[in-house]
């Protein structure tokens, strides 16, 4: 595969940010002409598959591109829904990447487990906070959202001292979406939440709000204040973001 991405745990379909890469000066290409202004900025695309680790820690993948510039200029409308044009390399970056936290200590890459999404209110460790900005994504269903869902992890960043909280990323493997009669709720199926959420072990939102609870008492660095401020992430993650980690941050994936 000629894509690699610095992040594990990429799904079919998700939506990613591509930077197609020349040749190094020197190299022998006999192939039809590529506009210059394809390299080297990122274009809209979608995963198509992932491969395996490479020696160097990076991820295979392969994706197709969908920018709307693809369609709008005629002389790239020939990449529009195709891989990359051969033989040239390129980076692919998710646009949703590690927006959950878990507590849990149990739990593995590829474990089942629960998203949960708590609706909004003013009930510590049961509702979250009302937001004081309208939401970066208004057509979200998240009020549809609201409560747990079955998924399945699939990445880990490595805690950071002095808390064991860990950021993660998982997808929703519940059948209730994909059987869902609303669209955009059939569509997130096999995909990470593009909103905050939590994983966990079970299904019981006293039970978890209890756990979350006890743990605020004892140790404040489990308030998710705190740890969204350990684990900023930007909310668009272009290519050159790459660089925030090595593959050694990451436990292994599935």
């Amino acid at each position: 595969m000629r894509g690699s991405s610095m992040f594990p745990g990429l799904v079919h379909g998700e939506a990613c940010f591509v930077t197609i890469h020349g040749l190094p000066p020197g190299s022998d290409y006999t192939g039809p002409a590529v506009p210059s202004e394809l390299f080297d900025r990122p274009w809209s695309g979608s995963v198509d598959r992932r491969g395996t680790r490479r020696q160097d820690g990076r991820y295979e993948v392969t994706v197709r591109l969908s920018d709307y510039a693809f369609e709008s200029r005629p002389h790239f409308r020939p990449f529009y829904g195709k891989e990359p044009p051969a033989p040239f390399p390129y980076d692919v970056s998710p646009v949703h990447f590690l927006n959950g936290w878990t507590h849990e200590g149990n739990i593995h890459v590829g474990d089942p487990c629960f998203i949960w999404i708590r609706p909004h209110g003013g009930i510590p460790w049961v509702e979250e906070p009302n937001p004081s900005l309208p939401s970066a994504f208004p057509g979200y269903p998240r009020t549809s959202l609201v409560g747990f869902w079955e998924a399945r992890l699939m990445t880990v960043l490595k805690s950071r001292e002095p808390t064991r909280v860990r950021k993660v990323r998982a997808i929703f493997t519940d059948i209730r979406l994909q059987n869902h009669r609303d669209s955009r709720m059939r569509d997130l199926f096999g995909h990470e939440p593009w909103i905050d959420y939590l994983v966990t072990s079970s299904d019981n939102d006293w039970l978890e709000a209890g756990a979350a609870m006890l743990r605020t008492a004892t140790d404040p660095s489990w308030t998710r204040d705190a740890i969204n401020q350990m684990w900023k992430v930007p909310d668009r993650l272009r290519a050159a973001s790459r660089s925030l980690w090595t593959p050694d941050d990451f436990h292994d994936t599935p």
